[in-house]
């Protein structure tokens, strides 16, 4: 089980404090504080295209991290299947480990 709690600070290194492991997969508790993004990429060129491509997972979805990707050395992205989520879109909720 992982509860996210707060952004990962500049000064330490990101991929030492995932959250989320990449070949795990983590289920979105069905009492959700706000929707989960995805977005369809990380840096789109076309920030308004992206946008409208967004989609949001529903309570009780399940994650399946693929990758990790960290951008300006602390944002970090996992890759999932359709997608990217940003780790912001975490902080407060209740993630369980599934498999």
């Amino acid at each position: 089980m992982a509860l996210v709690t707060q952004p990962i600070r500049k000064r330490l290194d990101p991929l030492r404090y995932l959250c989320l492991r990449p070949g795990h997969s983590y289920r979105l508790d069905k009492y959700m504080p706000r929707p989960v993004p995805l977005m369809p990429a990380t840096d789109p060129v076309d920030v308004e295209a992206a946008l409208a491509r967004v989609r949001f997972f529903k309570p009780g979805a399940v994650l399946e991290v693929k990758g990790v990707k960290v951008m300006a050395g602390k944002m970090i992205w996992y890759k999932v299947p359709g997608g990217w989520v940003k780790s912001t879109a975490l902080i407060g909720m209740l993630l369980r480990e599934v498999g």
